[in-house]
């Protein structure tokens, strides 16, 4: 396999690279996981990653084992960082120190620890406290409480996000870290005073606190040089800064009432003192929120300090209610030199807020934002014109004395003009530069640049003294890299840093995209061009236009003065009247290699002076030259290679070609007197005619053609590798036809490029008979001939022959007679079937009457390695899991290497349907894997029954550990006889009782039809057995213990409708943790479950009583009623009641999921007054739609979960009990309907899932946040595709606000990221997913669509 323009002796630059630059490569992919599966690609690969100096684990989406397992192959002996995701603590605890233990002891520079869990049991280990390597410290969501001192002698960087913190924690820590250079406080809890006077070295500070989070009131920090500060509207007062440099100040504020009264005098107080502690700052950033803040104090006539700064930036819109602050803090700020005003929505506290404080302040709001000098400013971002913006600069202007440059970024989303507009309007000043730009364009530099500058604040990912290594590379690897991209591209590359300004400047090779760039641009970048040699120059100068064609001579003088080794003029040449006359100078190529002449008029004396001035010349192109007539090479000793094509467009060309001394010949000849005169070293040869003309023409020269052809052919009788085109083998036929006769060829191997039909038969079997070296032929099915067939008949009838009786075969053969109807002939008659879509190569060898058909490529170059193959069995073995076994035991056609491959692969997948007993039989026989991972068997016909035995008995002599077996209900009509009699295909076959005995079974999925029983005189003994699902069979109570008895360590266990099981005890399964148990409402299944040692509970219950008798150490559980709208009369009373006592069993469960008529029916029982058991549930998701009939049981849910803290309302359409079902019951218990859905509080529910409406969404959340009391996660996911008749973007700004309360609100097209992580969070439930590391389409249809559903 390879490419064929791969050159030749090309080395794979990647694979040479050091393992210090490999690793340093790997650092960069996502997880640790990513950079291991490297270790497949080659044996330099394998081991890389053990010594990468970063891991990063998230632990939630690996087994314990595969953790310990790479922790245990990780060998760096210099780390630099560690990252550790853990969202669920509870199930990890026992590795958590572990982990951290082990970064510890392997000296990581940068550790991160992201434990988004609230779990307050756990603390950090007293160890983790105390470390001399940590450089860099980054903790996720946890409670910090050192109880021991700390100790982080080399920290710099210390990032802190979303913890609970006390001051007396943070003096511990602070303490402990006497070289700490940056700091960042990221919503942090508890945290009073941030005193941080003892940290001598620390310049950079990061506090951020949103509207719920309690954080520091004071901040002392008298050696810090720069403060990004955002809070909420509580105070934070600046207590001691100054050291500050520069600074970023803003103020978060939440959309509150419209009749809140906004208290600013705080906020004004607090602002003001900050400003004072800014008074020496050079750079200062203030948010939007921050600048409305000072417009009041403005406003109000409070006093602003006088500031230094040099550099303001302003993350404001333009409008009225910034001006006053703008205005006052350009005013005060003498030395201003440049003002950036960054466009952007940074303003979320609304007008009218300031407007209603005015008022209550007597003050009249149109009056105060009037603008002193006559201007006009708009009230909102919605509507800037061209004025506004003119009108800001000269407010600028006015107000500055010492400015020298303001960049403006409008928000364009929200610009209703063109920015071209503006700039005529514009105020003109020389000594200010305005710099007027758009934000969601290309981003101006000048945004670039203030973005990098913030970065360099907030960059807490970044590892310091970590080193660019690619920069750091020498030159010449670097002008090799920018080779491979374009010159464009390449300089670039210039703006990155000052180590790249001329980088490009010195690269080897200058490739100018001549059609997408001026002359004027080109001759600029020759100018900055200083390499000394260059080995390749390609101006691509297509076409050539008028302003062009005076620089042409100029840029091949500048190729040559800097001693090109690869020119490419003209590419390609619109023109094909260009003239090559060297005559009045003497050509000096005295180190050309390879020449290529593409459409060039050329004459013989020309060709001569070129071919006398290349010494060394070794690949010589003549592409459609006119005017050559001989072409003699005589006295080119090195020339090996040549390439002569002439198309009917440039009928002149060489009559005769003398190369005496070249090995390989390309000719695509045009014309009928072509003559190879010398062609003595010929060894490897392509030949074909190049044919366009009418039939008039090919009457009068064919004759010519076919004398040509064997006169070619006669000066290759030497050659050992010939390639003949599809016409050169249509006038081969020709010429047997007529009886002429041919040369004898030594050659070896022959290509035909041409389809298989009858024009060519006659043609290719007398090659064959006069080839008896012929070791291999390839034919390339592709339609290279251009000779009609109505020409070849035409002719055959002008010498009176019958071309019907012409083409006919001698052997008897059956041939088509056009390339367009092949059809499937058998390949003991020599004849390939594939075509150019079904393979790129056909190659049949021929040993004695045995044909083989081998697959290769056309692109295979000679020598390459098959790196495929060279992989290890288990490897390659592992790759034939993932495709269907017909498909997998068909590699063993491919070579010797893979004829035995597939024998021993882990998975086996048998699907009977589509396989015939006898085949599976033969797979199972060839089959000789010692261990069996998983194995899949589906049968459903009669005449299988016999054999199954075999099969099962096959997969358990090779110690399978996943059997899935399939033997679901035949279709009716087929087996009417034996359903008539009450028999099955299930019923007619028993599982062997060897099958109960089995020591390597860890996963079993048994799926007989409804009919089918499961019954064994012997004991159970699957002593492994960990994962149990048994579906669709009648199975007693006494084998169902029999079964439980003999798994002493299952895990998980399935029933999916199981008939005739009444109590299902699993008091003696002590590891056994997740039960999921499905009925229908056709069978009667369990009435009672005592299963003490369960966490995880999935039930899908029919109308039928089930009892849960013990479930006390349940956790999570998800229960939902399967009802059958048959029977109008709903037998409510009995569910009400069953459903109650499941409910009160799920008291301690901090996990539920109920479906949508598990609610409904939870409704009636409130309607009743049936007093609800109180739960500690802290999680709840209802599938269940909006509706008036499911509200009642919400509440009711609600007002009795007093510790909830996340609710998931999934709006999808599972409430399957008909509304008028329901409606008949309460009629029938004398009360009425519209009377009991009525909402106490007035809400208005719409009656039925198709009509839900904003109002009733709103009504929704209105009705949580009354019945709810902590704080609270709320997700609504609405179904868009039938029900939903709105945007979603319309209902967002009816819904309450409440600080306590996260609101998600989504639809279920596209996916969000929540309903991804729902739908992922289910799969506890599904006992039938494959085990980690196996493979997923080797398992069930059902279980690999579980799997694969997030």
């Amino acid at each position: 396999m390879g490419d064929d323009r791969k050159i030749k002796g090309a080395v794979d630059r990647i694979n040479n690279l050091p393992d210090v630059i490999l690793q340093h490569i790997l650092c960069f992919v996502p997880t640790t996981k990513v950079a291991i599966s490297t270790s497949l690609l080659s044996r330099r690969w394998r081991h890389l990653w053990c010594e990468v100096p970063s891991i990063s684990l998230d632990v939630d989406t690996l087994t314990a084992a595969s953790v310990n397992e790479t922790l245990t192959r990780y060998t760096a002996p210099m780390t630099k960082s560690f990252h550790l995701i853990l969202e669920n603590i509870t199930e990890n605890i026992p590795y958590i120190d572990r982990l951290i233990k082990f970064a510890m002891s392997h000296n990581f520079e940068n550790l991160s620890l992201d434990l988004c869990s609230s779990y307050e049991e756990f603390k950090l280990p007293d160890f983790f406290y105390s470390s001399d390597s940590f450089k860099q410290l980054k903790i996720y969501s946890h409670k910090i409480v050192p109880y021991c001192t700390v100790s982080w002698t080399s920290l710099q960087k210390l990032s802190l996000r979303f913890c609970r913190l006390s001051d007396e924690s943070m003096s511990k820590i602070i303490s402990g870290c006497p070289v700490l250079e940056n700091l960042t406080l990221y919503d942090c809890y508890k945290l009073k005073v941030l005193d941080l006077s003892k940290s001598l070295r620390l310049r950079t500070l990061l506090v951020h606190r949103n509207m719920g989070a309690e954080g520091p009131r004071q901040i002392v920090a008298p050696h810090i040089h720069c403060l990004r500060l955002l809070h909420s509207q509580s105070s934070c007062t600046l207590v001691d800064v100054a050291s500050l440099t520069e600074a970023k100040l803003d103020i978060c504020y939440a959309l509150s009432n419209p009749n809140f009264k906004f208290k600013a005098e705080p906020l004004q107080v607090m602002v003001l003192k900050n400003l004072e502690k800014l008074q020496n700052a050079e750079k200062l950033t203030f948010g939007g929120n921050f600048v409305k803040i000072l417009s009041l104090a403005e406003i109000c006539g409070v006093p602003f300090p006088i500031l230094k700064v040099k550099s303001l930036t302003l993350d404001t819109v333009i409008c009225k209610y910034v001006i006053p602050g703008i205005e006052r803090l350009l005013q005060n700020s003498p030395d201003l030199e440049k003002l950036i005003v960054r466009g952007k929505i940074y303003n979320s506290m609304p007008g009218e807020h300031l407007d209603q404080y005015l008022k209550l302040k007597s003050l009249s709001p149109d009056q105060c934002w009037k603008s002193k000098d006559g201007f006009s400013w708009n009230k909102s971002r919605l509507n800037v014109q061209p004025k506004h913006v003119t009108s800001f600069m000269e407010l600028v202007l006015k107000n500055t004395e010492k400015l020298d440059k303001i960049v403006v970024l409008l928000d364009e989303r929200y610009l209703t003009f063109k920015i071209e507009y503006v700039i005529p309007t514009l105020p003109h000043n020389s000594n200010v530069t305005i710099v007027l730009s758009s934000t969601n364009k290309p981003m101006a530099s000048e945004e670039l640049t203030s973005q990098k500058k913030e970065k360099r604040m907030t960059e807490d990912m970044m590892i310091k003294g970590a080193e660019d290594l690619i920069s750091n590379l020498p030159d010449g690897i670097l002008q090799h890299m920018l080779c491979l991209i374009p010159i464009k591209l390449a300089m670039s590359t210039s703006l990155l840093s000052r180590r790249w300004r001329h980088v490009w400047c010195e690269i080897p090779s200058i490739t100018l995209g001549g059609d997408t760039l001026t002359a004027a641009s080109i001759n600029e970048t020759l100018a900055r061009y200083t390499a000394p040699k260059t080995k390749s120059f390609d101006p691509l100068i297509t076409p050539i236009t008028k302003e062009k064609i005076p620089y042409v001579d100029r840029w091949i003088k500048f190729a040559t003065s800097h001693n090109v080794e690869n020119l490419s003029y003209f590419k390609q040449l619109n023109i094909y009247s260009h003239t090559i006359v060297p005559f009045k100078c003497t050509v000096s190529w005295t180190s050309l290699h390879k020449l290529s002449l593409s459409c060039c008029s050329l004459s013989d004396e020309s060709m001569a002076r070129i071919l006398s001035g290349c010494p060394v010349l070794e690949n010589l192109t003549l592409y459609h030259c006119g005017k050559l007539k001989v072409l003699d090479l005589s006295k080119s000793l090195r020339l090996k290679t040549l390439a002569v094509d002439r198309n009917v467009m440039v009928p002149e060309g060489p009559t005769k070609i003398v190369a005496p001394h070249i090995h390989y010949l390309r000719l695509l000849d045009s014309r009928p007197s072509c003559t190879l005169v010398d062609v003595a070293s010929l060894t490897e040869a392509k030949l074909d005619v190049c044919y366009a003309l009418s039939t008039s023409f090919f009457k009068s020269k064919a004759d010519f053609l076919e004398d040509m052809v064997l006169k070619m052919l006669e000066k290759l009788q030497n050659a050992e590798k010939l390639t003949f085109g599809g016409n050169f083998a249509k006038i081969l036929s020709l010429v047997e036809i007529r009886g002429v006769s041919f040369p004898m060829l030594k050659v070896k191997s022959l290509i035909l490029d041409t389809l298989i039909y009858q024009y060519v038969i006659p043609g290719i079997q007398r090659l064959l008979q006069n080839s008896p070296d012929l070791e291999k032929l390839i034919i390339r099915g592709r339609t290279c001939s251009t000779i009609p067939e109505e020409h070849l008949d035409q002719y055959l009838k002008s010498l009176s022959l019958n071309p019907d009786q012409c083409w006919r075969s001698k052997d008897g053969f059956s041939l088509n007679n056009s390339c367009w109807n092949l059809q499937s002939k058998k390949l003991d008659k020599r004849v390939s079937t594939l075509s150019q879509k079904q393979c790129h190569h056909c190659v049949l060898h021929q040993q004695g009457d045995d044909i083989r058909l081998v697959m290769a490529d056309v692109r295979r170059i000679k020598g390459a390695v098959d790196l495929i193959s060279n992989f290890p069995d288990e490897i390659l073995q592992h790759i034939l899991c993932f495709i269907p076994i017909k498909v997998a035991i068909k590699t063993s056609l491919l070579s010797k290497r893979w004829r035995h491959v597939w024998c021993d692969i882990p998975s086996l997948t048998l699907d009977v349907d589509s396989l015939t007993a006898a085949s599976v039989t033969e797979t199972l026989t060839h089959y000789t894997a010692p261990k069996t991972k998983i194995f899949f068997l589906k049968a459903t016909k009669r005449e299988d029954i016999p054999h199954i035995d075999q099969w099962i008995k096959c997969a358990m002599s090779h110690n399978v550990e996943n059997l899935s077996l399939d033997f679901p209900r035949p279709y009716y009509e087929e087996y009417k006889p034996f359903l008539d009699l009450g028999s099955s295909f299930c019923e007619g076959y028993k599982l062997p009782g060897f099958f109960y005995n089995s020591s390597s079974f860890k996963q079993l999925n048994i799926k007989l039809s409804l009919f089918g029983t499961m019954v064994s005189e012997c004991s159970v003994s699957w002593t492994s057995l960990q994962k149990l699902s048994l579906s669709r069979f009648r199975l007693s109570d006494e084998f169902m213990a029999k079964i439980l008895s003999g798994c002493p360590v299952l895990e998980n266990l399935t029933l999916y409708h199981i008939r005739e099981l009444k109590v299902l005890d699993l008091r003696k399964s002590l590891l056994l943790r997740t039960l999921e148990v499905k009925r229908n409402g056709w069978v009667q299944g369990l009435t009672q479950i005592v299963a003490p040692h369960v966490h995880c509970l999935k039930l899908l219950n029919s109308q039928l009583p089930c009892t849960l008798v013990d479930v006390s150490s349940l956790t999570k559980a998800k229960l939902d009623i399967c009802h059958v709208s048959m029977n109008p009369h709903l037998t409510a009373d009995f569910l009400q009641v069953m459903a109650l006592k499941m409910l009160e069993k799920f008291q301690n469960a901090e996990k539920l999921s109920f479906g949508g008529n598990f609610i409904l029916i939870l409704s009636l029982a409130e309607i009743r007054g049936v007093p609800f058991p109180m739960l500690k549930v802290k999680s709840l998701i209802l599938d269940t739609v909006i509706c008036q009939y499911v509200i009642p049981g919400i509440e009711r849910l609600l007002q009795n979960s007093p510790d909830l803290e996340k609710l998931i309302v999934r709006g999808r359409n599972y409430n399957t009990i008909p509304e008028e079902h329901v409606d008949i019951y309460l009629k029938l218990k004398t009360l009425n309907p519209d009377q009991c859905w009525r909402s106490k509080d007035g809400f208005d529910w719409n009656k039925s899932c198709w009509n839900v409406q904003p109002k009733q969404v709103a009504s929704f959340v209105e009705l949580v946040l009354i019945n709810t009391e902590k704080s609270l996660k709320l997700v609504v996911l609405l179904d868009e595709r039938p029900y939903l008749k709105f945007k979603i973007e319309d209902l967002v700004e009816t819904l309450p606000h409440n600080n306590n309360v996260t609101i998600l609100l989504s639809t279920n097209k596209p996916m969000t990221s929540e309903e991804k992580a729902l739908e992922e969070a289910e799969l506890w439930f599904h006992v039938n997913a494959v085990e980690d590391g196996g493979t997923e389409n080797r398992v069930p249809e059902r279980e690999r669509y579980i799997k694969s559903e997030p």
